[in-house]
C-alpha cells in the first residue's frame, strides 16, 4: 500500500508556559503549541484541531488561538527511517494480512493489520463510572462511538471522523486524535498509544467542552475479539463553560479513560432489525450514518446460537451472598430467551484479574459498595447495525443491609408513614438531579468533538425498600429483602442491556398482566416486579425471534412522555389518578405548618413538586378518570377539594395556592418529545368544561369573600385571574369588585383585597 504524504514536523520545544515537567531529567521535551495557519497538513488530512488545551479560560487559552493544536513530544518507536520513503516522497508500507491488531514490542504499542487502514472503524472512550464525566453523562460507556477512519502521515497515525461516504473527513474538524507510529523490520505499522499528539475534546453542553490536556500514566494497548483498547490517567479542563474555575466553568478532572477502536459492522452474522413505529415495544434506536435506516439496538442473540455466548463478569466486589442473586436474574432472562427463541445466552463468571468495569472488552456486573445510589446499565451499540457490542451493569447498592434494617425497624413502628407513597422526597430528588443531558444543552459542535452518551439512572429510594417489605406483609427477613431489592434492580438493568427502554405504563396495563403482578414489565419503576413480565416476553420475541400472530395491544410510554402524559409515571400504583392524589396528600401532610413561602418554593424545586401538581392537572377531563369502571374519579373535583377544604383546613396556604393556580392554568412548559431540536415548549392542559369552569368561579368567589380563609391564598387567585384563559375569570373579578363596593364598611384586610381586585381588573382591561 502506498500513501502519498508531505513531511510534517513535530516541534519539540522547552518549557513554554504550557505545563510542568514530568519530573525526570529530560525536561526539555515538553508540549509545544503549533499554529495551524502555518502548519503544512498531509494530503488533505490536516493534523489541526480546534482549541484543545491550555488553561480553563474561555478566551485566551494560554496564548492559543482557535487554530492552535497541542502536540506531544515525538515518542515514536525506533524503526522509522528514510529507507521506507522513496524518492518521490511517498511512504511505502508493506504489512502482512493479519485481521487482528497485535500488541507491539514496547509497552503501550500495538501493531495494526493493513485491513484496518482501509476499514471503517468505531472510536470512543469509556471512563470511570464515578468520574465527573460519567456523572454528567450518567454512563460508564461515556461517549457515543464515532465512525472513524485511520490515516497515516509521515510519523502520525490520525484517527479521523468518517464521512457518510466512509471516507476520512479532512481538515481540523475531522481529526479526533493522533499518535506517533513507526514501521518495524517487517514493514508493520507500530503505533505508540502512550501519548497522543492531538487530544480529544468532549461536548458537555452548547459550546462547553472538557478538553484533554495531559496524561499522567498509560497502560498497555490490549487486543481482544476485535477490540483495540488503551488506557490513560487523563487530565481534562473545561473550556467555554461560563464563569468560575478560572473562566472554564467546570472544575478540572482527572479521569481513568479507556480509548478504543473496533471495526464497524464486525459481526457478519448479526442481522439488523428495522424499527417499526407502529409496534408497542420500546427499544433504544440507532440511525445508520450510512443509510439513515433506523434499527433496534439488540444483543447479538439469534435462534440457533449456542448457549452461554454472552458472558457477564461479576466484579470481585460483589458480596458472596449476592453472587447467587446475579445468577438467578440472568437465569430468569435465560428462561425468557429460551422460551421465545430457543437460546439460553447468558452465563455469569467471576471477573479475572484487574478487569475494569468500564472496559468495553468485557460485559460486567460491577458492585460499587462505596455509595447507595441505585443502578445504571450503559452499553455501546454499533451505529450502523444497532448491535450492542458492549454492555454492563453498575450497582451502587453499598451498605444496603444496614439501610434495609433501618427501614424495616421504622416501618414496623410506623406502618402508615406518609413518605412511603410520597413522590416528593429526598430519595427522589437525587434522581431528579441526574437527568438525561438536557435538550437545551445540545449545540453545534465540530464533528471531531465527542458527544456524551446518556443512560437513565435508577435511584435507590427508601420508598422502594418500604414497598417491597409492605407488599410481603412484613414477612421478609432483612436478608431476603436485600436479595429482593438487588434482584429487582438487576432484572431492570439487564432489560436495558437487551436494548429495552422504560415502559412506565406497564403498571396501569391491567388487561395484560396477571393480578398478582404489579406490572407487565420490569422496565417500569413500579416496585414488586422482580421478573420479566408478559410485555418483556413478547418484546424479546418481537426483537430477537419471529413474532407470528397478533401482537397484544400493550400500553407503552417512556421517558420523553413523562412530562406530557399524566399516565406515564415513573412511580405509581393501581389507579393512575388516585395514585397522584395520594402523592399530593403525602406532600401536604409532610409540610411544616410554620414553613415559610421561600423555603417551600426551594423544596418544591428540589423535589419537583410542580411535576406532581402538573400531572394532577393533566388528568382533568381525560380517559384516565375512568381507568377503573368501579372507581370513577374526577381530577377536577379532587383538585378543587384540596383548594377549598373548608374552615379550619390544616393544609398549608402555600400548598392550596399552588393547586388553585394550576386550576387556572391552561398551558405548561415541558421538554419537547422531538429531542435535541425541540427544547422547551408550551403544551396545552386539557380544558375545563363549561360546568367545571362555572363551579370553579363560584368556589373561588366564596373562598375570597370568606373572612377566615388565608389572605395569601385569596391574593394568589386574584392576581392570576387577569391572565387566566378560563371561562368566567374576568367576570369573577367584576363580581368581586361589585361585592366589595357594596359593603358599607371594610376592614383593613378587605380594603387590601379590594385594591388587589381593582388592580387585577385594570390589568385585564
Amino acid at each position: 500500500m502506498r500513501i502519498n504524504h508531505r513531511v510534517i514536523w513535530v516541534i519539540v520545544l522547552g518549557m513554554v508556559g504550557m505545563g510542568c515537567s514530568s519530573g525526570d531529567d529530560d525536561s526539555s521535551e515538553q508540549t509545544a503549541v503549533v499554529d495551524l495557519e502555518s502548519y503544512t497538513p498531509d494530503t488533505g488530512a490536516s493534523n489541526g484541531v480546534q482549541v484543545d488545551a491550555g488553561n480553563q479560560s474561555d478566551g485566551d487559552l494560554g496564548g492559543m488561538t482557535p487554530n492552535d493544536v497541542v502536540l506531544a513530544p515525538d515518542t515514536s518507536v525506533d524503526g522509522f527511517g528514510s529507507d521506507v520513503v522513496d524518492s518521490e516522497g511517498d511512504l511505502d508500507v508493506t504489512v502482512p494480512g493479519d485481521v487482528t491488531p497485535r500488541g507491539g514490542l514496547e509497552p503501550g504499542t500495538a501493531i495494526l493489520p493493513p485491513d484496518w487502514l482501509d476499514t471503517l472503524l468505531l472510536f470512543g472512550i469509556a471512563t470511570d463510572p464515578v468520574s465527573p464525566l460519567s456523572y454528567l453523562s450518567q454512563t460508564a460507556a461515556g461517549i457515543a462511538p464515532v465512525p472513524s477512519r485511520l490515516v497515516l502521515t509521515e510519523s502520525m497515525l490520525e484517527i479521523r471522523v468518517a464521512k457518510k461516504s466512509g471516507e476520512p473527513m479532512e481538515g481540523n474538524d475531522g481529526l479526533i486524535e493522533s499518535y506517533p507510529y513507526s514501521l518495524n523490520e517487517r514493514g508493520e505499522v507500530v503505533v505508540d498509544f502512550r501519548s497522543p499528539a492531538v487530544r480529544i475534546s468532549i461536548q458537555i453542553y452548547g459550546t462547553c467542552q472538557y478538553v484533554s490536556v495531559g496524561t499522567l500514566s498509560s497502560s498497555d494497548a490490549l487486543v481482544d475479539a476485535g477490540w483495540l483498547t488503551w488506557s490513560f490517567a487523563e487530565t481534562f479542563q473545561s473550556k467555554a463553560c461560563g464563569g468560575g474555575f478560572g473562566g472554564g466553568g467546570l472544575p478540572s478532572a482527572l479521569l481513568m479513560t479507556v480509548h478504543y477502536l473496533r471495526p464497524a459492522k464486525l459481526n457478519s452474522t448479526f442481522v439488523p432489525r428495522l424499527f417499526d413505529e407502529n409496534e408497542p415495544f420500546g427499544f433504544f434506536l440507532e440511525t445508520s450514518p450510512e443509510t439513515d435506516d433506523v434499527h433496534l439496538t439488540r444483543l447479538p442473540i439469534q435462534p440457533g446460537d449456542e448457549d452461554g455466548q454472552i458472558v457477564y463478569w461479576a466484579s470481585a466486589s460483589v458480596p458472596e451472598d449476592i453472587y447467587s442473586v446475579l445468577e438467578e436474574v440472568l437465569n430468569d432472562w435465560n428462561d425468557v430467551t429460551e422460551k421465545q427463541i430457543g437460546v439460553r445466552p447468558f452465563v455469569l463468571k467471576p471477573a479475572e484479574g484487574d478487569t475494569l468495569p468500564w472496559n468495553p472488552r468485557h460485559r460486567t456486573i460491577h458492585w460499587d459498595g462505596s455509595q447507595s445510589l441505585g443502578a445504571v446499565a450503559p452499553f455501546i451499540s454499533d451505529p450502523y447495525t444497532g448491535e450492542i457490542i458492549a454492555s454492563e451493569v453498575i450497582l451502587w447498592l453499598g451498605d444496603l443491609p444496614t439501610l434495609i434494617e433501618k427501614y424495616v425497624k421504622f416501618l414496623d413502628k410506623n406502618p402508615d408513614a406518609a413518605w412511603v407513597d410520597a413522590f416528593g422526597n429526598e430519595e427522589n430528588a437525587m434522581f431528579l438531579q441526574k437527568p438525561f443531558v438536557r435538550d437545551e444543552w445540545a449545540g453545534p459542535r465540530a464533528p471531531r468533538t465527542l458527544q456524551l452518551q446518556s443512560f437513565c439512572f435508577r435511584p435507590l429510594r427508601g420508598a422502594d425498600i418500604a414497598e417491597i417489605y409492605l407488599r410481603s406483609g412484613r414477612t421478609l427477613t432483612p436478608e431476603q429483602l436485600t436479595r429482593e431489592v438487588v434482584a429487582q434492580f438487576l432484572s431492570h438493568e439487564i432489560g436495558h442491556n437487551h436494548g429495552l427502554r422504560h415502559n412506565f405504563k406497564g403498571s396501569m396495563d391491567k388487561d395484560n398482566h396477571v393480578a398478582e403482578e404489579p406490572s407487565t414489565t420490569v422496565m417500569d419503576y413500579v416496585i414488586g416486579q422482580g421478573r420479566p413480565g408478559s410485555y418483556d416476553q413478547d418484546a424479546i420475541r418481537y426483537a430477537y425471534g419471529q413474532f407470528e400472530g397478533e401482537i397484544p395491544p400493550y400500553l407503552y410510554c417512556t421517558d420523553e412522555s413523562v412530562e406530557l402524559d399524566p399516565g406515564c409515571a415513573r412511580w405509581d400504583f393501581a389507579h393512575p389518578v388516585t395514585s397522584v392524589f395520594k402523592t399530593l396528600d403525602a406532600i401536604a401532610e409532610g409540610i411544616d405548618p410554620d414553613a415559610s413561602t421561600g423555603s417551600l418554593n426551594n423544596k418544591a424545586e428540589e423535589e419537583d413538586w410542580n411535576g406532581v401538581f402538573r400531572r394532577a392537572r393533566q388528568f382533568v377531563n381525560t380517559d384516565y378518570e375512568a381507568w377503573d369502571p368501579d372507581m370513577l374519579t374526577s381530577a377536577f373535583v379532587e383538585l378543587l377539594a384540596r383548594v377549598d377544604c373548608g374552615p379550619g383546613c390544616a393544609t398549608h396556604p402555600w400548598f392550596r395556592s399552588q393547586l388553585a393556580l394550576y386550576l387556572l392554568y391552561t398551558k405548561f412548559v415541558a421538554s419537547s418529545p422531538q429531542g435535541q431540536q425541540g427544547g422547551q415548549q408550551w403544551f396545552e392542559f386539557p380544558p375545563l368544561n363549561e360546568t367545571d369552569a362555572a363551579i370553579l368561579m363560584d368556589s373561588y368567589f366564596n373562598l375570597i369573600v370568606a373572612a377566615d380563609e388565608p389572605t395569601s391564598l385569596k391574593t394568589a387567585i386574584i392576581n392570576k385571574l387577569p391572565t387566566a384563559n378560563v371561562p368566567g375569570a374576568v367576570d369573577l373579578l367584576n363580581k368581586l369588585d361589585a361585592y366589595f363596593a357594596a359593603l358599607e364598611s371594610l376592614t383593613g384586610a378587605e380594603t387590601s383585597l379590594w385594591n388587589s381586585i381593582k388592580a387585577a381588573k385594570a390589568e385585564a382591561n
